[in-house]
Formats: C-alpha cells, sequence, structure tokens
C-alpha cells in the first residue's frame, strides 16, 4: 500500500478543487454496517451543522479505487475529493460505520491514512461533509475488499499418486488443489529457477520432470499459488521415482505328473479339474501376469506415492497405499494355475515386471493339450421308455449307447454304483432286476474309454407300481352335514394315495365294470385331482350320496369311495328383534338392554352386532331373549342387527330394531322464588317461581325434598310458576326436578325464603323518663321505646310522619328535638319496622309540655 509524506499531502490539497466530483451512491439510511448495528446519530464536536441535509458534493476513494487490499494491519490511504471553492473551510466525518457512531468533524483533508475494522470481507468507508453555513450533505461511502489470506488445503499430486514413473519422456500428469487460488506456478526447482512467473489456476496439468541426472532416482515437483488478492501461499511438492527399466524375458514349463503327461512331442493333461504346475524363471523380475490364450495382459500399475504437502507450516505425509490390479501378483518360481475353457491346445504366456511399473514386452511361452473327455451322447433306456411297469419279479429290459469309442460300462441301481463293477459294453442288456418296492426306479451307467476317460453318468426312471390306488379322504364339503347351495352345487375333498384319473357318480359304482378301460380322460374317467368345485347334486332336498371310483397309471382301481351330506337350502325367515319390549327411550346408565329374537324355520344360531357389517360378531346358539345387550357408542338413535343361522348353514335376512339413548339427565336445574328476595310478607302465603333447565320436558315441584308419591305429580315444564307456601311463618324450601323426553329425572334444585306476616309488637314511649314538663331551652327530649321484633323505627311530631325517615331500631334516643316554636303540649309519635318490611299500627306515643317561660 502506498504512504505519503506530509509534502505530498499538501501538493494533493493545492490540487483538490480540480477533482472531478464522483457520482457515489446515497445509501447513508440503506445501508446496513458490516457489524448489523442500528444507525446512531453521529456526535459532532466541531462547527454548529444547522440540521439542514443537502446533496453530497464530494466523493472518496480508497487506495486510489483498489478492489482489494491485504495488509495485515487492515491499514489503506483514503482519497477525499471536494468540488467546492475554498475547500479549506469545510469540515468531513469519516466513519467506517454508516451511523458515524463516535465520529467527530474535522477539517477538510484530500488524504487520509485509515484504518479499516473487523475481519476479512468487504469493507465500506463513509464520509460526509459539514459547509460553512452549517448544512450536513448525504454520506457517500466506498468499499474495498480486506484479503490477508493466501490459498489454502495446498496439494499436488503426481501422476494419481504413482509411486513410479516409467515414461522415457519423463512425461507425467499433476492433479493440483488449492482453496482460493486465482493463478499457480509449477517447476522442478524449489526457488522455481527457470518458472518464475504465475499462469492461471487449473486442477489437472501436464508437465515434464527435470532431465535424468542421474539417469534414475527421485524426482519433485513443486507447487505455490497467489488468491485473486495477490496474497501468495507456501509451495507444496510432491515426489516420484523415475525407473524406464525392463526385467529379463525369463522362461516358463509345465511340470510332469498330477494328470500332465508327455505324448510324443507334445503335453496332455487330463486331470478334471484342469489344474498344472509351472516352472518359471526371470531376472530382475519382483512381479508377473499369467495369462493364458491370446489375451493382452493388464497395465503394471505402480505403488503410489505418499503425497508430502506443506499447508500452515505443517509437513504431512500420508500412509503408502498401493492400487490392486486383476491378474498382476508377485513373482515365484512355482505357480499351480487351472486351465480355461474346454477341452483343446491350451497356450500359457508369462510376462514379467518391476516395482515401477516396467513390463516384458515379449512374454515367455508354454503350451499343454487339455483332453479330459470320456464317452459321450450316452443312452439308457428302460422297457422302451415305458412310464410303468407292473411285473411283478420287478424284471425290465435295457438299452444302451454311448459315443467315443466305449471300451467299457458300468450299470447299477444306485447313483455311487455301490459293489457295481465294470463289464464290456454292449447295446443290449435284458431281465435287469429292479431294487426295493413299489416306486418310481433309477438305474444307472456310464462308460468308459481306451484312456481311462469316463464318461457321464446317464440314468433313465420307471415306475413300479403293482398297488391300487388308496383312498385317504373322500369327503363333501369338508365333512359337512348338510349344504344349503341353492343350486345343489358341492365341493368335494380328495386325497388318494397314486391316482390318476376318476369317476365320481350320484348313483353306485361297480369296480369290476371299469378294469379294462384305460387310465385316461376319455369315456368315463376323468383326470385326478385333490377337489372337485361344483359338484351337481340332484336338485331334491334330502340326503345324498356321492360315489368315486380311482385308478393310477398302471391301471390298478381303488375300492369304492363315497360320502353324504343332507341338502337344505331353505334359510330361516321373517328374522326380527325387539330392543327393550319396543321401550322408544334407553337411559340406563351401563346401555345394557334386553333382545327379544325370533325368526321362521328353527334357527339354530344367531349373530347379533350394533353395526350392518357385524364386525366383531360370532354366531352364537339360539336363544329368544338375549340380556344384557349393551349399546355401543354415545346418546343418540341406535341400531340393532340380527341374523340368523339353521345348522344346514343358511342364513336369513338382517332384521334390525332402532330406539333411542338418552342416559343424561336435564342439567343446570334452578328455582328461584321471589327474584331471589329473602323474605315475604304475602298474606295468602303467594308467591313466584322462576324455573329453568336444559333438556327439560317435564318438572314437579315439592316443598318436601323427598317428594312424597301422590302429591306432587309431573307436569309440563314452563319457566314461571306461582305457588302458594305451605304452614306458617318461617323459613321456607321450595324442591324442584325435571325430566327429559327419555325420562331421565334430573338432580334436585331448591330456593328458600322466610315466611314473615307479622309486624313488630310496640311497646310504650317513654319522654324525658317520664316528666310532666320539659323545660329545655333547645327543646331537646331523650326518648326511650320498647318494640319486640323491630330492626327500624320512625319518630315524628306528627301522626303522619311528614318529613320523618326510618332509622335503625334503639332502645333509646337521646336529644329528639321537639317541633313547634311556641312552649306548649307536643305529642310524639313512633312506629317501627322488622327485615321482612311489617310495619307495627297504630303507631305508639308520648306526652310532654314544653315550659320554658315563668
Amino acid at each position: 500500500m502506498k504512504h505519503y509524506n506530509s509534502t505530498q499531502f499538501f501538493i494533493m490539497l493545492a490540487f483538490s478543487g480540480t477533482m472531478l466530483l464522483s457520482n457515489w451512491q446515497h445509501a447513508v439510511a440503506q445501508q446496513k454496517p458490516n457489524d448489523q448495528k442500528k444507525t446512531a446519530t453521529p456526535a459532532t464536536t466541531l462547527g454548529k451543522p444547522s440540521g439542514a441535509i443537502v446533496a453530497a458534493f464530494g466523493s472518496i476513494k480508497i487506495d486510489n479505487g483498489a478492489k482489494f487490499t491485504t495488509n495485515k494491519d487492515k491499514k489503506v490511504n483514503l482519497i477525499i475529493s471536494l468540488q467546492r471553492p475554498d475547500p479549506t473551510r469545510y469540515k468531513m466525518m469519516v466513519s467506517n460505520e454508516p451511523s458515524f457512531a463516535g465520529k467527530d468533524w474535522e477539517h477538510y483533508l484530500q488524504m487520509k491514512p485509515w484504518v479499516l475494522d473487523g475481519e476479512d470481507g468487504v469493507k465500506n468507508v463513509f464520509v460526509k461533509f459539514l459547509d460553512p453555513a452549517g448544512n450536513e450533505s448525504e454520506a457517500i461511502s466506498s468499499s474495498i475488499t480486506l484479503d490477508r489470506i493466501p490459498p489454502s488445503d495446498l496439494s499436488i499430486v503426481i501422476n494419481e499418486d504413482a509411486q513410479y514413473c516409467i515414461d522415457p519422456a519423463l512425461r507425467v500428469k499433476l492433479k493440483i488443489n488449492a482453496k482460493d487460488a486465482k493463478t499457480m506456478r509449477i517447476s522442478n526447482s524449489p526457488n522455481f529457477a527457470g518458472n518464475p512467473n504465475f499462469e492461471n489456476y487449473s486442477p489437472s496439468k501436464d508437465f515434464v520432470l527435470a532431465p535424468p541426472t542421474p539417469p534414475e532416482g527421485r524426482r519433485t515437483v513443486y507447487a505455490q499459488f497467489k488468491d485473486e488478492a495477490g496474497n501468495i501461499s507456501e509451495s507444496v511438492q510432491d515426489t516420484i521415482r523415475l525407473d524406464i527399466k525392463e526385467p529379463s524375458i525369463g522362461s516358463v514349463k509345465i511340470a510332469i505328473g498330477n494328470g500332465v503327461k508327455q505324448d510324443i512331442s507334445r503335453l496332455v493333461c487330463n486331470s478334471k479339474d484342469k489344474k498344472i504346475t509351472l516352472n518359471i524363471s526371470s531376472v530382475g523380475a519382483t512381479k508377473m501376469i499369467v495369462v493364458q490364450g491370446s489375451a493382452a495382459p493388464p497395465a503394471l500399475v505402480a505403488p503410489t506415492t505418499p503425497q508430502t504437502g506443506t499447508n500452515k507450516g505443517k509437513t504431512t505425509t500420508p500412509a503408502v497405499a498401493t492400487k490392486k490390479v486383476e491378474g498382476v501378483e508377485a513373482y515365484a518360481t512355482v505357480k499351480e494355475i487351472t486351465l480355461d475353457g474346454e477341452d483343446g491346445e491350451k497356450t500359457i504366456q508369462v510376462y514379467f515386471g518391476d516395482e515401477a511399473g516396467n513390463r516384458t514386452k515379449i512374454p515367455a511361452i508354454t503350451k499343454i493339450i487339455l483332453d479330459r473327455q470320456g464317452p459321450t451322447n450316452g443312452l439308457l433306456k428302460i422297457d422302451d421308455n415305458k412310464e410303468y411297469t407292473i411285473n411283478p419279479q420287478h424284471k425290465v429290459n435295457l438299452k444302451l449307447e454311448a459315443k467315443g469309442e466305449p471300451f467299457q460300462m458300468m450299470i447299477s441301481n444306485k447313483p455311487d454304483f455301490a459293489g457295481a463293477s465294470w463289464e464290456g459294453y454292449t447295446t443290449i442288456k435284458n431281465q435287469w432286476t429292479l431294487e426295493g418296492e413299489d416306486g418310481e426306479k433309477t438305474v444307472y451307467v456310464k462308460f468308459k474309454d481306451r484312456a481311462d476317460n469316463e464318461s457321464e453318468i446317464f440314468s433313465d426312471k420307471i415306475i413300479q407300481d403293482t398297488k391300487p390306488p388308496i383312498v385317504n379322504k373322500f369327503v363333501i364339503d369338508n365333512d359337512s352335514a348338510y349344504t344349503t347351495n341353492p343350486a345343489g352345487k358341492v365341493n368335494i375333498q380328495i386325497d388318494v394315495t397314486e391316482a390318476e384319473t376318476m369317476i365320481l357318480s350320484n348313483t353306485p359304482l361297480n369296480p369290476l365294470s371299469y378294469l379294462n378301460q384305460p387310465a385316461t380322460n376319455s369315456g368315463a374317467w376323468k383326470k385326478y385331482n385333490t377337489s372337485e368345485s361344483n359338484y351337481q347334486l340332484d336338485m331334491y332336498e334330502g340326503e345324498k350320496t356321492i360315489y368315486a371310483l380311482f385308478k393310477d397309471k398302471a391301471g390298478n382301481i381303488s375300492k369304492l369311495a363315497f360320502d353324504k351330506i343332507t341338502f337344505d337350502k331353505i334359510a330361516p325367515s321373517s328374522p326380527k328383534i325387539i330392543i327393550e319390549d319396543n321401550a322408544p327411550w334407553i337411559i340406563n346408565a351401563d346401555k345394557k338392554v334386553k333382545l327379544t329374537l325370533s325368526a321362521d324355520q328353527s334357527p339354530a344360531y344367531v349373530m347379533v352386532s350394533n353395526n350392518d357389517k357385524f364386525t366383531g360378531a360370532s354366531w352364537e346358539h339360539f336363544a329368544p331373549v338375549k340380556k344384557d345387550w349393551v349399546l355401543d357408542g354415545e346418546d343418540g338413535e341406535k341400531t340393532v342387527y340380527v341374523k340368523y343361522k339353521d345348522k344346514a348353514g343358511n342364513i336369513s335376512a338382517v332384521a334390525n330394531a332402532k330406539t333411542k339413548m338418552d342416559r343424561k339427565a336435564p342439567t343446570e336445574p334452578k328455582i328461584i322464588i321471589n327474584s331471589d328476595s329473602v323474605y315475604t310478607r304475602s298474606i295468602e302465603k303467594k308467591v313466584n317461581l322462576k324455573i329453568s333447565a336444559k333438556d327439560a320436558t317435564q318438572m314437579r315441584i315439592s316443598q318436601n325434598p323427598s317428594f312424597p308419591p301422590g302429591l306432587q305429580g309431573w307436569e309440563t315444564f314452563i319457566t314461571t310458576k306461582p305457588l302458594i307456601l305451605e304452614g306458617g311463618d318461617g323459613n321456607k324450601s321450595v324442591y324442584i326436578q325435571f325430566k327429559d323426553q327419555a325420562g331421565n329425572i334430573s338432580a334436585t334444585a331448591s330456593d328458600s325464603i322466610r315466611l314473615d306476616r307479622t309486624a313488630p309488637i310496640p311497646g310504650t314511649l317513654v319522654i324525658d323518663d317520664g316528666a310532666e314538663f320539659s323545660n329545655n331551652k333547645e327543646k331537646k327530649v331523650n326518648l326511650k321505646f320498647s318494640a319486640n321484633g323491630a330492626k327500624e323505627m320512625m319518630i315524628s311530631g306528627s301522626a303522619a310522619f311528614t318529613g320523618a325517615k326510618w332509622e335503625p331500631y334503639s332502645p333509646t334516643k337521646a336529644n329528639y328535638v321537639l317541633e313547634g316554636n311556641e312552649d306548649g303540649p307536643r305529642i310524639i309519635y313512633a312506629k317501627f319496622r322488622d327485615d321482612a318490611g311489617n310495619v307495627s299500627n297504630p303507631p305508639i306515643q308520648g306526652n310532654i309540655k314544653l315550659k320554658r317561660k315563668f
């Protein structure tokens, strides 16, 4: 980064008036700072800003407009232009934040050294100006990318990590990696002599190693990288060994013995596993490739070289990894191989190679004849290929044949030829005896030529059968007692040992009548099957019998088989179901009901379900009444389904019955007497009831909480009702219950009121302890009362109690002021009221004479 001394700085100031105003983006309000802080009002200590914001009138460049800076201390130079006469009269404020937080106004400078903040990345520097009049300009900014980190994750790999280079032209392929690299330089020299310049970065490159001095040995390739900002990485390297000399051609020979024979001028192998042993020799070989036939050998691959790399000052060397190539193996002087392919002449080629991957161009070669083939196309026929033999002595005739000069043959009833011996080859052998009991029999034969090559084993089969079929099972509809198929069709399940054909009939069969018929599908016989579907009975209901005979391929006929079944195709009819004796509502909390069941035609079984699919239901023995059937689900309309089955399995149509289930009593029962008054003074003891409940259709009201029967009956639900209280004065309670349409009865609600029709009973009114006269100048007297049951009282000098007010009852009242201004007789009246509002009548009174003059 360029720095300026003070003389250069002031020379640039002198020319600041000639610099062009840049058209910068005004983004003080819009641009977010690097640390994402909110914009704050900048502090100002120089100048007196007027508060007016004017358009920007200057420009700013960082490092003269450079795109990057790599300065380790984050230092840059700012060039700030101000298109105004006499710019020294202006002030400026510079910040890394668009909020200018903590920055002060300073005198305008065209050149200003500056330190960027934060870590590497795009950096913005903001500037605004203050003119002599105090007008503050809009902020302008410039940006630069701070990049101090050179390319990383460096590596260079020669020839896919091969350990050797065997190219005489010293050409190799490089695989290169460097994160953030823009350019690179590759060299055979650690100081990059002869190749100092950087070229465009590429992940791969063809490269020529340094000339061989000495001819063979190690070669090292160096790489260094530079990013777009100019940061240069450390160098990395990889090493490969130069080896271009191949081993000697060598020789290969086939060992005699173990199936290998010398036949005049050629070798012959008749080993069944085709294995032979090779004796091998070569000078300088560490690897070899054995190839059969004329196929090209695979290329040798040298061991990979561990890549040595330097990253952030650390050198790493991974472990050696060697690639495996099919067909390449370590050099050995003796090797057993298996010859490829079928019999015939075989060529074996051996190529030799060294650790570097050099391979001989001309192989060592040897040849051998593989001949393992004995007589072929063997043939064995038993009784001219008949499928069965019924000969009681188990005798059969054999025909034999083979190609390839058969010399001997061996025949046996056992696949391992146990106890058999070789005999002269012939094409006919009569009266061969089969072994064992009835069943499938196999006869085996093999042939041998004069070279002792044996043929494969040939065989033929025949079934020896002298016993008739055995009937293990013959049942109708899985041994059911009844069939209900309306068309009179049944299924027959059959299990007969050795049966090939069969006859089925609704009438009895005589086995002797069928002895001479062939065991085929022709005529009355049909192919044996373990089941006969949709067999047709005659259409008359009742017990039915089906007869059957079975024949095997040898012509043996079984004993007569038969089974019986009763044909019944009429299902129970008129199915019915009644729920709880046709009750319209079910209110049982446990949801249990009684079902009454019936159907014609004597049902034996019944199935009941709460759904029309009868999910989870099962057949049970029929009974006309089924108690405690549980309805499912919540309250609402319920349907119960039923179907009936007779002993034959005929199922009736589905019947159903419906009812409604309501187990919830009316809710929120409530009764209010006289709008919830505490007392009633009604002489007739009459009160008004306010009634409410949800889902109620009837109600009953009683002044007895037990609702005695016969006294309080149910009536239609209404919301108001007058009522005459029972008995004399005192606390009264009224009780109410509600019932819904289903008959559910609610909890009891109640309300209370006090019946009070008796007014307080007054006693006497005494004035000034019974004095005849009062001479109190202020006309004040003291009163004493008595009134049983009084809660309030009213006192007045007028019998009409004009202007008097009720006040709490007290047996005394001091300083009562007599009415009137003149002396003379006075009467004081008093009346009393209880909590219920009953007022005593007539009022009581007291007399006194007011005499204040003598």
